[in-house]
């Protein structure tokens, strides 16, 4: 099989289903040829960011992706999704404490609280 894709692109794809409509998962996996059919497990092989597969694997996902959907548009939910899903991710990293500097997820005096004295005060 030629390798022209990274799996992160069918990860997208197989994430999305899975958020939206996880029985469809073995109908978008299905007839993407018979080199990656044969792999013991498919669905994993593809959430592999780090595994690589030919544009035919990729463009057969899309297709199964618009039929079960039935929408022409559907790789932009994809790759909204996506980012959404990293940036979110970034985001709880930084403030493991809610998503927020203050580590109270939003509820408190912000960082910069005590860092300038109140209003008419003498330092």
């Amino acid at each position: 099989m030629e390798k022209h894709h990274s799996c992160i692109n069918t990860r997208a794809i197989i994430e999305y289903f899975e958020a939206q409509s996880p029985e469809a998962i073995p109908a978008l996996l299905a007839g993407l040829g018979p080199e990656i059919a044969a792999l013991p497990d498919l669905r994993e092989f593809l959430l592999e960011a780090n595994n690589w597969v030919s544009s035919e694997v990729v463009i057969q996902m899309f297709r199964n992706a618009r039929r079960i959907s039935g929408r022409e548009d559907i790789a932009l939910d994809f790759g909204f999704q996506s980012a959404a899903r990293k940036k979110l991710g970034y985001v709880q990293r930084l403030f493991p404490g809610g998503g927020s500097p203050t580590g109270h997820g939003g509820r408190g005096p912000g960082v910069h609280a005590n860092a300038l004295p109140p209003c008419g005060a003498v330092p």
